[in-house]
C-alpha cells in the first residue's frame, strides 16, 4: 500500500489475508446453544477488542430479539441471577473484570459461555458446564479475533432469534464475508486506502459513523490506529456529534487543521436525519481539519456494513503503520497494563 517497509514481527498482514477462510469454517464448527428456556437478559461480558466485538453483537440482535441484550465492561457489580445467559470473552483467559463477573455469574446460577484462545476462563466456565468456544491463539494479538468473535457469539444465541432472524443472519454472514473479502482483493481500492494514509500520515484521525453499528466501525478504525501505527484515534458519532462534540470546532482551527484527518463512514441504513446531519457537518470539519475522506460501506445489512468497515479499518491502520515505519505487532503499552492488573 505505500512504498515504506515496516516490520510485521507477528504477520497481521497476512493473518488479515486469511480471515475470509476462518470466518467461513466457524460457520460450519460454531453450534448454537441449547438452553432449556428462553433466557431472561443476555450478558455480554468483555473487555478491549473483544468488548467492542460484542458492542458489535448487541447492535445487531437488539433489533431482531425480545430478549434484552446488555454489554457489561467495567468491574462494577452486575445482578445477574437465574434465567440469565453470560457469555464473557476473553483472548487470554485471564482478564480480571471478565473473571470476576463469570465467577459472580455461576454463583447466582446463570447459565454461563466463554470464547477464548486459552487460560484459566475456559476451564472455569467449563467446570461450571458451560460452552467454551475456542478463538484461534495463532493470531497476532485479540484484535484480529475480533470478527471471530461477533460470529461465533451471534452463531451461539441464534436460538433466540426466530426463523426470519436466522435466515437474516445467514444471509448477512454471507454477503459480509463475501464484502471483506472484496476489499482485500480489490487493487483499486488498495490504491485508494493507500492515498488516504499518505495524508493522514503524521496526524491524528477522527472517526466518524451512525448509529450503533456505524460507532462501533468507527471505534474499530480508531483502536486499529492506535494499536498498529501507535497513535492517537478518536471515534466520533451521530447523532451525539450533532449535540455536543461539533460545538468544540469553534475555537481551534488554526490548531486541528495541523493535527486532525477525519474518516466518515457512511452506510446505506444511515439515518436520513443523521444524512442530513452530515451535510451540515462537512461544512464545519472541512474548515477544521487537515482533510476529510468519506468511505461508503456495501448494502446488506448491518453484518454486511460491519465486516466491509472493519476490512477498511484494518487495511487503512496497517498501511499507516508501514507509511509511519511502525511495527504493528507487538503494544508494549497494553502489555505493561495487563501485567499491573494481574498484580493488583
Amino acid at each position: 500500500m505505500t512504498s515504506v517497509d515496516a516490520v510485521d514481527s507477528l504477520g497481521c498482514r497476512a493473518y488479515l489475508s486469511a480471515t475470509g477462510q476462518r470466518l467461513t469454517d466457524q460457520r460450519s464448527t460454531v453450534r448454537p446453544l441449547h438452553l432449556e428456556e428462553v433466557p431472561r437478559a443476555i450478558y455480554l461480558v468483555a473487555s478491549g477488542a473483544l468488548g467492542l466485538a460484542f458492542d458489535a453483537v448487541q447492535a445487531w440482535l437488539r433489533p431482531r430479539t425480545d430478549v434484552p441484550v446488555i454489554r457489561v465492561t467495567t468491574h462494577d457489580a452486575v445482578r445477574f441471577g437465574p434465567g440469565a445467559l453470560v457469555i464473557a470473552a476473553s483472548f487470554a483467559g485471564d482478564t480480571p473484570e471478565v473473571l470476576s463477573h463469570i465467577a459472580r455469574a455461576v454463583e447466582t446460577g446463570s447459565s454461563v459461555a466463554a470464547l477464548q484462545a486459552r487460560g484459566p476462563l475456559g476451564d472455569f466456565v467449563s467446570g461450571a458446564g458451560g460452552v467454551v468456544v475456542p478463538l484461534d491463539g495463532a493470531a497476532p494479538g485479540p484484535r484480529w479475533a475480533f470478527l471471530e468473535t461477533v460470529i461465533s457469539t451471534l452463531l451461539l444465541v441464534s436460538e433466540v432469534l426466530d426463523d426470519d432472524g436466522r435466515e437474516v443472519l445467514e444471509r448477512e454472514l454471507s454477503l459480509g464475508i463475501a464484502a471483506h473479502e472484496a476489499v482485500l482483493s480489490n487493487a483499486a481500492l488498495e490504491g485508494e486506502l493507500g492515498e488516504i494514509v499518505r495524508q493522514i500520515d503524521r496526524t491524528m484521525v477522527l472517526a466518524i459513523g451512525a448509529g450503533a453499528m456505524g460507532g462501533v466501525v468507527a471505534r474499530r478504525l480508531a483502536c486499529q490506529i492506535e494499536e498498529n501505527a501507535k497513535t492517537l484515534a478518536f471515534p466520533l458519532r451521530l447523532p451525539d456529534l450533532a449535540y455536543s462534540t461539533i460545538a468544540g470546532f469553534g475555537q481551534g482551527g488554526d490548531i486541528t487543521r495541523q493535527v486532525f484527518t477525519v474518516l466518515s463512514f457512511h452506510r446505506p441504513s444511515d439515518d436520513r436525519v443523521d444524512r442530513r446531519r452530515r451535510a451540515l457537518l462537512d461544512d464545519v470539519l472541512d474548515e477544521q481539519v487537515a482533510a476529510r475522506h468519506d468511505l461508503l460501506l456495501s448494502d446488506g445489512g448491518a453484518l454486511v456494513e460491519l465486516l466491509h468497515g472493519t476490512a477498511i479499518a484494518d487495511l487503512v491502520s496497517l498501511g499507516l503503520a508501514a507509511h509511519v515505519g511502525i511495527d504493528p505487532g507487538p503494544v508494549p503499552a497494553i502489555v505493561e497494563m495487563k501485567a499491573a492488573a494481574s498484580q493488583a
